[in-house]
């Protein structure tokens, strides 16, 4: 089993940060300009928080094995 890469986990913990970031403000502007989300504008930020979960997820997992590695 491959260890956790450290410099991987750092970067797949800060796109996810990121995305999370920048939804958030994105939700934030579209309440301030409407008031409320719509159901769509609900969905799209429910997907792209767990796009970010997803990536929290897997940078807590082994890298991938790269083709061509050792075996």
């Amino acid at each position: 089993m491959t260890a956790v890469d450290p410099v991987r986990r750092a970067h797949l913990l800060e796109a996810a940060d990121a995305i999370t970031r920048l939804q958030e403000q994105m939700d934030q502007e579209i309440r301030a300009e409407y008031g409320e989300l719509d159901r769509d504008t609900e969905v799209e930020g429910a997907a792209t928080r767990r796009m970010a979960d997803m990536l929290r997820e897997r940078a807590d997992a082994p890298a991938p094995e790269q083709p061509g590695g050792p075996s």
